[in-house]
């Protein structure tokens, strides 16, 4: 239950206090509902370079953010079956690719059972065909086209095995991207212990990859994301129980996170070594493997090592980078002269609208949301005039509503005004097809000032070169003065044509 605040402004010591406890038990919240991943066997999907057919992973090149493309290849009708072996050839057999061809069936004593054993041979042309240099000519040269087809078919098994599996962790992302990610992950450690709940067989650095399929080729493409650098996660999943210390791990720790960081590089693997000398104290060094090999730990549950074995790894979006956030928070808070945020103050305390907007913060008070003038270029009606109305007087507004209310066509509106008053905006979503349905709402020409930043796997990189392009070359020709005219007029338009939308 909020309280009327007696405090002054967010530089009040009791705000900055209270504000910080408030983070406190945030943290703790997230940390009650952590429980990190100890064994990469139960990721929803793994794919060990290892185990790539030879050839599809490239060479890392500093230029290139590329890990590999795996073509589609649809499978190969086998040959067709002559007449003449039809019912003579297994039909099942002739379709499945396999080492040794489908024999050719002599039923020659199936019919002979059947038939009058006085009959004579020559009444009977079915057994006359049966082993004909005919029907062994045609099955000599169907088996050799057979044998053609299977051997590629066998070849390439493993390839589209890959392409499927990637596929479906693409499939994945884009149905589910909010709540999934995928990552390069490299430097498998594994720790045994008695009980199997105490295992480790994890990796300790990832770097975020990007699947993306081709529309018309359906081939698969997994990348690097451009300027994101590693991630060590030790600290995600081992403790001092384990026999783990981060004391040493500094210089580690900034070799990983480093933005030219490429996960199959010599470079990374000379970290991931240098990690197994130092995370169990200098006495006790990891024996380590810098092939792609990836042992179970089942084959000995005592060992403890660390292999290289890069692979690509679709799991659930971890807790750690919420509670790296609330710690940042935490650690303003405790810096001398800090300022309890205005957003986090109205979690505890009743403010009114004058309250928020004499709050304060290192720059002065917060003015309003918006200006004595917006400019709305779209239709308004009057419950969405009313929320408009309320930021003039007012430095937030809470908007509830069901589906079809008009409330993203109200934050277009605000985003238009606010981008007029010489703002910068910057919409938040949970959900990327919200941001998707609000910028195709914005003015034609409004839109191209804003840069829209999905997730990778929503053609995030594409979004953004198209945006900031049609930024600069809206900076290179349009005039201030004329841009500012337009709007003017669009806001007349709208009040002299306005409605219910």
């Amino acid at each position: 239950m909020m309280v009327r605040p007696a405090v002054r402004d967010g530089s009040d010591p009791k705000a900055v206090r209270d504000t910080r406890v408030l983070v406190d038990c945030l943290q703790e919240l997230v940390r009650g509902a952590y429980r990190p991943v100890r064994n990469c066997s139960k990721y929803p999907e793994t794919v060990w370079l290892a185990d790539v057919p030879e050839g599809l992973v490239r060479p890392v090149k500093d230029a290139d953010s590329r890990i590999m493309v795996v073509k589609h290849r649809p499978p190969l009708d086998a040959p067709r079956l002559p007449a003449v072996l039809q019912g003579r050839v297994s039909v099942e057999a002739a379709a499945t690719a396999a080492a040794e061809p489908p024999e050719l069936l002599d039923d020659t004593a199936m019919f002979s059972e059947r038939t009058d054993p006085f009959t004579d041979e020559a009444d009977d042309p079915k057994a006359l065909d049966v082993g004909s240099s005919d029907v062994r000519k045609a099955y000599e040269g169907w088996v050799g086209r057979w044998k053609r087809w299977a051997r590629e078919e066998l070849a390439a098994a493993s390839h589209r095995r890959l392409h499927q599996q990637l596929y479906r962790i693409a499939k994945k992302i884009q149905q589910d991207g909010d709540s999934f990610e995928t990552v390069l992950a490299v430097g498998l450690l594994q720790v045994g212990a008695e009980r199997a709940s105490a295992r480790v067989r994890r990796h300790i650095v990832t770097v975020p990859v990007t699947l993306t399929v081709d529309p018309n080729s359906v081939n698969v493409t997994v990348c690097l994301v451009p300027g994101q650098s590693g991630r060590l996660e030790d600290t995600e999943f081992l403790s001092e129980s384990d026999g783990y210390t981060s004391e040493l791990l500094g210089v580690v720790r900034s070799e990983v996170e480093e933005a030219a960081f490429h996960p199959l590089s010599d470079r990374a693997s000379e970290a991931v070594r240098s990690w197994a000398q130092r995370a169990f104290g200098v006495e006790r060094t990891l024996p380590f493997d810098s092939g792609s090999g990836h042992p179970d730990l089942t084959a000995d549950p005592q060992a403890r090592s660390l292999h290289h074995a890069p692979a690509i790894i679709l799991r659930e979006h971890g807790q750690r980078s919420v509670l790296g956030f609330f710690e940042s928070i935490a650690r303003v808070l405790k810096r001398p002269g800090a300022q309890a945020p205005l957003g986090l103050a109205q979690l505890l305390y009743d403010l009114e609208p004058e309250q928020r907007t004499a709050w304060g913060s290192s720059k002065g008070p917060v003015p309003p949301a918006l200006g004595p003038e917006p400019l709305f270029p779209m239709l308004t009606n009057a419950a969405q005039l009313d929320v408009l109305d309320r930021l003039q007087h007012d430095t937030s507004v809470v908007v509830q509503g069901p589906p079809g209310t008009g409330k993203t066509h109200t934050i277009s509106n605000l985003i238009a005004a606010l981008l007029a008053d010489g703002k910068r905006v910057l919409v938040t979503s949970e959900k990327g097809q919200a941001l998707k349905v609000l910028i195709d709402q914005l003015p034609p020409k409004l839109r191209s000032m804003c840069v829209l930043q999905r997730d990778q796997w929503q053609g995030g990189s594409s979004d953004l070169r198209q945006s900031l392009g049609a930024l600069a070359h809206l900076s290179a020709t349009t005039n201030t003065e004329r841009l500012r005219s337009h709007l003017i007029w669009a806001s007349r338009y709208s009040v002299s044509h306005g409605g219910d939308r």
